[in-house]
């Protein structure tokens, strides 16, 4: 029986007959199978959630919530959400659609219509399908069945509708949500084009308002896939002012949630979520909190009950740049705090720690201390940069901030001077390392270090390095799963040898290798722990996989291009004794408590050898005076004496304390 105010309407999709979805479904089923799988909650209807009978909002304030759900979970799992959001939003006399969405049987229809279509290709082709726009108009018409009053514009847009989508509902959904709401919720999820393969967006394309709210432990749909976008945010709140912005494009993550809470509480740790640090009853109304102050601070009866709502969002969008501000300097984005506090550009603050890889292996607790007086010190003073992130033209665009380039810059020079570091203090001093950053593979294995004397004495060591976001890193046909993936880049070096350099300007010796990729991933990790928030930093050492830095693996006898298309950082996992990881509902409990194991990780090197080291190795006979004869040629000495490495950026090593160390499934090998 159903429940005063609630009603249930038959969605447009049905469930597609198994018999349909063989055999191509099935086989690419098992070909990407972490991608969707049979959810157990969702059924094939809409649930409409009338206004509460308490409310007394004025007609026109009358707003409909549309709750899409993402893979696996249906309608019913959002009710709870819904009741919330309605009773936190007494000013507007809202409506709240929990949708059906039937993703299989839509994919299952699109592959039946165009035969061969792989359970991938459909995937993708689900926002361009049409389909999706026809299950949104199912539901609002659902709801205006129901007695919802929709306005509607003279080019068709609904001006009090709303469009709330979870998980992977945000990727497939937001072309539709572009055209068709007032309004657009991202509840963990993103429409960032590394997870969709699609285009790469920013918040300056969206002139509606838009809010990002995620969990803070989301393992699945992870916060940091939506950084770039809430720098866009913090760049619109410098740019207008904080509580302007804080309306029209808030940031806001809920502390200690998983993706979980995000819908009916029950983590999949399968897919990687992590085990949550506050109770899903907690969460919800969090969540709903931010959801009504959203709704309210456009739909309010009155100037008093919008200015309460962005209030109330200003303040959740503080704490939440106070939490994710080490994250951001970390990458190079800068720090949101200034823009969101005062509006205005930060000054100049010194970043040294997060750039130079730190080799000494002090303390993690006073580097810890450390950091986080400084951040506190100097929270207002990392400036933005404005203007990022466009994509240019491209079908797919691999954009980067430019100050995640910059960042990785400065880590590679600092890389390369302490590769550098055995050579005489004099010729240290002499170097000018430049460093030229690339984002596809084919521009880092076309370029080769250059070593060049130039007329004041300097010596140009012109080096190169790939910021390789996760889709070069981890294949595409990976699917929904690369959002369980760390979001900020590895480095991938190209630098020159000190025997090389020292050849190259006629001085004699040996001159062994100046650091390790081991040392280098040592000091990403250190620099992150001294930095990341306290509770981060808390959680990872009392509850996490530890890191350790594994002795570095030589590749031999692989060429220098297998070793950049083919080598890969390896991580090996040893469970402590006693430990499931959590994958239990008490295994989460203790979790909390103990640490579960222990993670290597260990870097690829290749290194290649001197023009003397050349000579040396030569011997005799035809192909040994090919050799040597190579090492005259000016053009060669770019190939010799190179070292190869791929490690962890400081972001990167911050997103492992925050995340992935709390993840009891190995997501990350």
């Amino acid at each position: 029986m159903l429940q005063a105010g609630h009603t249930r309407v038959c969605g447009c999709s049905k469930v597609a007959h198994p018999a349909l979805m063989r055999p191509q479904l099935l086989a690419n089923r098992r070909q990407v199978k972490h991608i969707v799988r049979s959810s157990t909650t969702a059924a094939a209807e809409h649930i409409i959630l009338a206004p509460p009978a308490s409310n007394s909002a004025p007609a026109e304030t009358e707003t409909l919530l549309v709750l899409a759900p993402g893979f696996t979970v249906g309608p019913a799992d959002f009710k709870h959400l819904g009741e919330a959001v309605q009773a936190q939003c007494p000013d507007v006399r809202l409506w709240v659609a929990c949708m059906h969405l039937d993703y299989q049987g839509i994919m299952a229809a699109m592959m039946k219509e165009n035969p061969g279509t792989s359970y991938e290709q459909a995937y993708q082709n689900l926002p361009s399908s049409g389909k999706l726009e026809a299950a949104l108009d199912s539901v609002k018409d659902a709801a205006a069945a129901a007695g919802f009053k929709p306005r509607q514009s003279g080019w068709g847009r609904l001006t009090n509708l709303y469009l709330c989508c979870q998980s992977a509902a945000g990727v497939t959904l937001s072309p539709v949500a572009f055209k068709a709401v007032a309004g657009f919720i991202l509840l963990a999820s993103t429409f960032d084009g590394r997870y969709s393969m699609g285009k790469l967006p920013s918040l300056e394309d969206w002139g509606r308002p838009v809010m990002l709210l995620g969990a803070e432990l989301d393992g699945q749909m992870r916060w940091p896939w939506s950084a770039g976008l809430a720098a866009d945010a913090a760049v619109l709140a410098q740019k207008a002012g904080p509580r302007f912005a804080a309306a029209q494009q808030p940031f806001i993550l809920v502390p200690g949630a998983n993706h979980g809470h995000t819908s009916n509480g029950i983590p999949n740790y399968d897919r990687g979520d992590i085990p949550a640090h506050t109770e899903y009853a907690t969460a919800t109304e969090a969540f709903a909190r931010a959801m009504a102050a959203f709704v309210t601070a456009h739909e309010g009866p009155g100037k008093s009950a919008k200015q309460a709502a962005t209030d109330q969002l200003l303040l959740m969008v503080r704490q939440t740049a106070e939490l994710v501000a080490p994250y951001f300097m970390a990458s190079g984005m800068g720090n949101p705090c200034a823009a969101w506090i005062t509006g205005r550009q930060g000054g100049p603050e010194s970043t040294a720690s997060l750039d130079a890889p730190d080799t000494s292996h002090s303390s993690h607790q006073h580097q810890h201390a450390h950091g986080a007086s400084a951040h506190a010190a100097s929270s207002l003073q990392q400036s933005l940069l404005q203007g990022a992130r466009r994509e240019a033209g491209a079908a797919v665009s691999a954009a980067l901030h430019p100050g995640v380039l910059q960042k990785a810059e400065r880590f590679v020079a600092a890389a390369q001077l302490k590769l550098a570091s055995t050579l005489p203090r004099e010729v240290l001093g002499k170097l000018r390392v430049v460093v030229q950053t690339h984002t596809t593979v084919e521009a880092l294995l076309f370029n080769q270090p250059v070593i060049s004397e130039q007329d004041d004495g300097s010596v140009v060591v012109l080096v190169h390095a790939l910021v390789a976001p996760p889709n070069v890193v981890r294949p595409a046909t990976e699917g929904a799963l690369l959002t369980s993936r760390a979001s900020s880049p590895e480095y991938w070096l190209k630098l020159k040898r000190p025997q090389a350099i020292a050849e190259d300007l006629g001085l004699s010796g040996i001159y062994a290798d100046g650091v390790t990729a081991a040392a280098l991933n040592q000091g990403a990790f250190d620099a992150a722990i001294a930095a990341v928030n306290r509770k981060a930093a808390e959680r990872y050492k009392a509850a996490g996989w530890q890191l350790a830095f594994g002795e570095d693996e030589p590749t031999p006898d692989v060429n220098a291009e297998k070793f950049i298309r083919q080598g890969a950082m390896k991580f090996t996992a040893v469970a402590a004794a006693g430990s499931d990881g959590g994958g239990t509902a008490d295994g989460a409990v203790q979790q909390q408590k103990r640490q579960l194991g222990v993670v290597t990780v260990t870097s690829p090197v290749l290194t290649s050898k001197s023009i003397s080291e050349t000579v040396q190795q030569a011997g005799q006979g035809p192909q040994a005076e090919a050799m040597i004869a190579a090492t005259k040629d000016k053009y060669m000495h770019r190939f010799l004496g190179n070292w190869y490495t791929k490690v962890f950026s400081v972001a990167q090593a911050m997103e492992w304390i925050m995340l992935d160390s709390l993840r009891n499934k190995n997501t990350w090998s």
